[in-house]
């Protein structure tokens, strides 16, 4: 797990084990950064037995809107 990954879950709180549900109704920006950030994290939730749920269709298109 990378330094940003374990800062977002220390400061959410959340074991590797659990299931994540990220909401993108008060998003405001989608960059490179985030989706590869987000891809990285699902990635490291599901080896470590964890889910994370995201709306990528939803999450693509803001990030070509905002590019």
């Amino acid at each position: 797990m990378s330094a940003s990954h374990r800062s977002v879950a220390r400061r959410l709180g959340l074991g590797d084990d659990v299931e994540v549900h990220v909401h993108l109704q008060h998003l405001d920006l989608v960059d490179h950064a985030c989706m590869d950030l987000l891809g990285d994290w699902e990635r490291q939730r599901e080896r470590a037995g964890g889910t994370l749920f995201l709306e990528w269709a939803a999450l693509e298109r803001r990030y070509q809107r905002a590019g």
